[in-house]
């Protein structure tokens, strides 16, 4: 779904240029997506543990029972889909697949909110995917999201060779392997029918395949 946040209306509460809007980080609006996500479900956040002021979940919100996900992580991209724990993701801060598994085994989806629509638009609203946890843990087992879990997000413009390899034996795009017409965020639905990952990544190539004939036809 295409998020209804008034980015003009909020850009001119906080008496802010437009330039400064266009330098945002996707993490500066990550709070700003788990409020928003969960009140599009009617949803709750976890409840601190005892003596902390966040509640230290592996997932963001927990839906009603009336949305197919109950156990769901917000994610915002800018330049890369990130799949891992927040404890490995920033400066000095290594992957560590235990902690990624624990966390996978924890969630129902991923809700992942495109923010490139504000500086490309600029001030568009972002789209909402939701991608079951599931897929992500059989899309990393095939590779397809690299050895940290994460992948750049909008779709290559160059597809030739990169240090010896063909494109296909480097990890996928996000906007290569998830199609917005498949994965669109639907708050309060029944879980679809999605395809495999396997599936995922076949279809991807073919699609990137025909991209290429297309190029080489003109």
């Amino acid at each position: 779904m295409i998020t209804q946040w008034n980015l003009q209306e909020i850009m001119k509460g906080f008496n802010l240029p437009m330039e400064d809007w266009l330098v945002q980080q996707a993490s500066n609006l990550s709070k700003f997506g788990e409020c928003t996500v969960k009140n599009q479900l009617g949803g709750e956040f976890p409840k601190p543990k005892t003596g902390k002021s966040n509640s230290q979940a592996n997932y963001d919100v927990i839906a009603p029972d009336d949305h197919w996900a109950k156990y769901i992580e917000v994610r915002g991209s800018y330049e890369k889909a990130d799949f891992s724990p927040s404890t490995s993701t920033g400066a000095k801060r290594s992957f560590e697949q235990e902690k990624f598994e624990e966390k996978i085994g924890a969630l129902d989806s991923y809700v992942v909110f495109d923010f490139n629509p504000i500086k490309d638009g600029p001030l568009d609203n972002p789209r909402q995917y939701e991608i079951p946890a599931e897929l992500i843990d059989d899309l990393f087992a095939l590779g397809a999201l690299g050895k940290a879990a994460s992948i750049g997000f909008p779709e290559r413009q160059n597809y030739g060779k990169s240090h010896g390899r063909e494109w296909y034996e480097r990890p996928l795009r996000f906007k290569e392997l998830f199609p917005y017409e498949q994965f669109a965020f639907e708050p309060n639905s029944a879980k679809k029918n999605y395809p495999t990952a396997g599936e995922l990544v076949e279809s991807a190539i073919k699609r990137i395949q025909q991209k290429l004939e297309n190029k080489r036809g003109k």
